[in-house]
């Protein structure tokens, strides 16, 4: 089996030259402007791999010159790159990664430039060969972010401009990246209901499992803004259903949040993919209670009848008719008494059913004989013989009959 390193050096099928060893030596020496000067200057690769597997960007990773870096970064470099042993700038010093309290990537030091606006614009007026005619001509990173932490690859798919996000995917976009707010692209177009946009991430190998910096996936967005055709592209592309958001938030569900926006038809789709109805929140709230307490009739009909349990408590004691009062919905405190009046008669059936199984066999076999109809008896024939019955008699006409015909 060809060994990582080969598999790099295959892909990259470059001979190594004089002017990519000075490259490696300026990074050696944490010289960022000769860096710089040999990127513009030379149009060098800076996670080329030497015979020892290693580039200039993961030497100086490895090193910590986060000027050189910055060079680099600002060149366009992928920070995700691994080198020869499988290793990012995130695993060798992940105390130089750009990360912000929320934990997402920025860029360290680039000046936004009149192109990057230029992109920028292109995308907000849905003009694809306006962007695609930016990014070859002037070599932009569309997912370069401004002083407000937005991208042009972020605004495509928030606004739904498929065109662009398509001319921007075939340019070789990290569908990964996030924005400054911790959102991947397929977060974007989750939250704002963009069907088409949610597709074309997918397809290009976009994870569906991937979570912001709130723990919340893409279907968690969805949920949210009630959007059913993104759901049902998620689903299909095997989202969980179950995954709760971070602890610090609320742990809820995606069920648990649409059922909060009182968005009852996107409810019964989760529950018939299989999301777990009875499912808690960190305060053990279950999607019952949450839509009782928003007023939510049709949702609340929609978790009953899919067995959402109205007697279990939240951490505070309280169960679902009491979270039903926030309201004083009398329909929605109707179906909470029929549901646990179902619930206490299907205990009683158990029960009994339990009991008659545990009795004795000839108790059984009592029951059994008690219960077999019996035979009902032939009617005798009538009394007499022909010659006793009268003329006058309506069975006269009957008895002249051959027996045969009787």
């Amino acid at each position: 089996m060809k060994s990582l390193k080969a598999k790099f050096k295959k892909a990259d099928s470059q001979d190594w030259t004089k002017n990519d060893e000075k490259l490696l030596q300026a990074v050696d020496y944490n010289d960022a402007g000769r860096v710089t000067s040999l990127l513009v200057r030379k149009g060098l690769v800076a996670t080329k791999l030497d015979s020892e597997g290693k580039s200039a960007f993961h030497l100086a990773a490895m090193r910590g010159n986060v000027d050189c870096l910055e060079a680099m970064l600002a060149h366009g470099v992928d920070a995700m790159t691994k080198d020869s042993s499988g290793e990012s700038m995130a695993t060798m010093c992940p105390q130089l990664m750009p990360w912000t309290s929320r934990g997402h990537w920025c860029s360290l030091s680039q000046d936004w430039t009149k192109n990057d606006e230029k992109l920028l614009q292109a995308v907000d007026y849905n003009d694809a060969g306006r962007v695609t005619s930016l990014l070859v001509r002037k070599g932009l990173v569309a997912t370069k972010l401004d002083s407000e932490g937005k991208s042009a690859f972020h605004l495509a798919a928030m606004r739904g401009n498929v065109d662009c996000l398509e001319a921007m995917l075939a340019h070789g976009v990290d569908a990964m990246t996030k924005d400054s707010s911790g959102f991947t692209a397929l977060h974007l177009a989750s939250k704002h209901g963009h069907p088409q946009c949610v597709s074309k991430l997918l397809q290009a190998s976009c994870p569906v499992d991937v979570a912001d910096s709130s723990g919340r996936t893409a279907l968690h967005h969805a949920a949210v803004s009630g959007c059913i055709s993104c759901s049902e592209i998620l689903c299909d592309f095997k989202a969980p259903l179950n995954s709760k958001d971070k602890v610090e938030i609320d742990g809820s569900t995606p069920l648990i949040l649409a059922a909060k926006m009182s968005h009852s038809e996107l409810c019964r789709y989760l529950l018939h993919r299989g999301a777990a109805v009875n499912s808690r929140d960190l305060q053990g709230r279950t999607a019952l209670m949450l839509a009782c307490e928003n007023g939510s009739v049709e949702t609340v009909e929609v978790l009953v009848n899919a067995g959402a349990r109205v007697a279990v408590v939240d951490s505070t004691g309280h169960d679902a008719a009491h979270y039903s009062l926030a309201t004083g919905n009398a329909l929605i405190q109707h179906f909470l008494q029929e549901a646990a009046q179902r619930r206490s008669w299907a205990s009683e059936e158990e029960t009994t059913e339990q009991t008659s199984q545990t009795s004795s066999p000839s108790q059984s076999s009592v029951r059994e004989k008690d219960s077999t109809p019996r035979k009902r008896k032939a009617p005798l024939p009538p009394q007499g013989t022909p010659s006793q019955v009268r003329e006058g008699s309506p069975l006269a006409p009957w008895l002249r009959l051959p027996l045969r015909w009787r």
